[in-house]
């Protein structure tokens, strides 16, 4: 086998891993099982943190195909849930139906975990190559990763997921791309092809921009150098061939589909910003988003500077990636074509701003363990300490404290200052490492019991349109129609006041349809459909402006009377219960006679 691969002009890394020849990847990641077992606690902590949730947001589309609900006769004519078989996402094929084998909350947290622990192997392997390789700078480089805010929720100025808690694909790839980025600058080619493969099958537009991220590497370091032509043709070969068979299921899943290649008959982009424009249209981002991605840039700049020639070819793929978000921005302005912009390309922001991380974390990693006692004893403390300072990412804080960072960044230029700094905080009578981890930890604690605080109300409401669904299945005719509460447009001002019990109500309805095995009428989180089958657009328009234009129970009733719809869902109060079909603390089903 040795033998084998060394005819292949491969080496073993970590003896688990084939390496290329080259001399980059001639050094084996050291104590390799030291690092996945911090990546396995460091997992676990950043889970807790996160907490993890079954039957909200884009659980809408995941939950009614592991129940394979397409294939059950009442949705035989149910435009949006038999556009769901065209979900072109590898994971997701393989995972329809499942629900009739496994148990769906303890199947969907495993994979949460194990997307977590993606992303922490994916950021230590990089910060193997940033010279982060002792026990204990890589645990405490896990604890920053665990520990800052940037990592948590969604991207800035892009809306893409990181760290979030629930389970989806899209955030199994971001720890695949970083696995690739290693690869890449490791020149482990054929593991890279794989990956990207890998990447393509789990999230087509995904896939796309780790093409861009990893021709950004090879520009930036001139190519796999030490490699032979006859090693990277035949490994490239290799390589392509394997991504190819990855990918050509998720792209035959995409050519079946019946609106492929189908003339649009309205503007797609007047429905990306009718629907949800943050991943696509600069222009609807808002302000502090846009700012605070700004510092994020400038702060992720500073720090692969600082870190010298280890991060150029990171700093390579930052630039890629922010050119990549550049033509993002542009593309609205030169054409409304749904390939296109269904590149998701201002979303490519959730990697940017890991890579952001990942470089400052390994700056302050750096400076912890620096023979210099001013960036050791006093600037990494501070940086440590601002890193994991817990924020509010939807508001001005991440440009405050990224503005922070910066400047202590520059400060860390200037050695003069530095002593400066040094002198007055020498009179400061407290252990500074000591007291920047202690106060960390509790950040760390205070946002995990306000998460879990969150994420129980979260359930309450789950487990009552769980319980309203249980009803649904057992006890309406198998044809039964919902009308439930549901948004409006965004910038319109629907019956759904933001922050109601309306409002929580249908953030958490994601599960309802799956669990009823009932169709419901129409659901504003519906329209994503349009991105994959856009002859759906229609429907979802019509429906959503009809019934954000009730102004009454009585009009609602009337409404499903003259549509057909059997059971109309509303937030009700107690007196409401007695007219009720079924109820729950909140939920109440009314039937439409007639």
């Amino acid at each position: 086998m040795i033998a084998f691969a060394r005819a292949w002009g491969l080496r073993a890394l970590g003896g688990k891993v084939f390496a290329t020849s080259s001399p980059r990847s001639v050094d084996q990641v050291t104590d390799l099982p030291a690092l996945l077992l911090i990546c396995a606690i460091a997992s676990f902590v950043s889970l807790c943190m996160t907490g993890c949730v079954l039957g909200v947001r884009n659980d809408l589309y995941f939950l009614p195909i592991v129940r394979a609900l397409y294939d059950q006769p009442q949705f035989a004519h149910d435009a949006y849930i038999q556009s769901l078989r065209y979900y072109a996402s590898g994971p997701w094929m393989l995972l329809s139906g499942v629900a009739r084998k496994a148990d769906v909350s303890i199947l969907f947290l495993v994979f949460d975990y194990l997307s977590r622990l993606i992303a922490f192997v994916g950021f230590l392997l990089c910060g193997d190559l940033l010279r982060i390789r002792s026990t204990k700078d890589r645990s405490l480089f896990a604890l920053l990763l665990c520990a800052t805010a940037l990592l948590r929720g969604q991207s800035l100025a892009g809306d893409g997921g990181i760290f979030i808690n629930y389970f989806t694909h899209s955030e199994v790839a971001n720890g695949l791309m970083l696995v690739l980025l290693y690869c890449t600058i490791r020149g482990l080619v054929l593991p890279a092809f794989l990956l990207e493969g890998a990447i393509f099958f789990d999230n087509a537009f995904m896939g796309v921009w780790g093409a861009v991220l990893v021709v950004a590497v090879l520009i930036g370091s001139r190519g796999y150098a030490g490699l032979s032509a006859k090693s990277w043709i035949i490994q490239i070969s290799i390589g392509v061939i394997c991504a190819m068979a990855l990918s050509l299921p998720v792209v035959w899943n995409i050519l079946r589909n019946p609106d492929f290649g189908q003339h649009l008959r309205f503007d797609y982009v007047h429905y990306l910003e009718l629907f949800w424009p943050y991943h696509f249209i600069f222009r609807d981002i808002p302000l502090t988003d846009k700012l605070d991605y700004l510092c994020l840039v400038i702060m992720g700049s500073l720090a692969f500077v600082t870190l010298g020639r280890p991060a150029r070819p990171f700093f390579a793929a930052f630039a890629g990636l922010l050119i990549l978000y550049l033509v993002g921005i542009l593309v609205p302005f030169l054409t409304h074509a749904p390939l296109l912009l269904n590149l998701h390309l201002l979303r490519v922001s959730s990697i940017v701003q890991i890579l952001a991380v990942l470089g400052i974390c390994a700056l302050a990693v750096t400076w912890w363990s620096s023979s210099d006692p001013i960036k050791s004893d006093w600037l990494a403390p501070l940086l440590v300490l601002l890193i994991g300072v817990p924020i509010r990412m939807a508001t001005i804080q991440p440009a405050i404290m990224l503005s922070a960072i910066s400047v202590v960044i520059l400060l860390a230029r200037h050695p003069g200052v530095g002593q400066k700094l040094r002198e007055w905080f020498e009179k400061i009578p407290i252990p500074k490492k000591g007291a920047a981890l202690t106060l960390i930890v509790m950040g760390m604690a205070v946002v995990a019991i306000y998460n879990t605080i969150n994420n129980a109300e979260a359930q309450g409401w789950i487990d009552e349109w769980t319980r309203l669904g249980q009803w649904a299945r057992s006890s309406t005719p198998t044809d039964a129609e919902f009308l439930i509460p549901t948004w409006y447009f965004r910038g319109q001002v629907g019956r759904v006041v933001a922050g109601s019990p309306d409002d929580i109500a249908v953030l958490n309805a994601p599960g309802f349809e799956a669990e009823a095995e009932r169709r419901v009428w129409i659901d504003f989180r519906d329209g994503a459909a349009v991105m994959w089958s856009p002859s759906y657009y229609q429907e979802w328009f019509n429906r959503v402006e009809q019934v954000n234009s009730l102004s009454s129970h009585e009009e609602q009733l009337v409404y499903a009377r003259a549509n057909g719809i059997n059971y109309v869902v509303a937030v009700c109060v107690n007196q409401a219960k007695v007219h009720a079909a079924f109820s729950t603390q909140h939920l109440c089903a009314f039937k439409v006679n007639g």
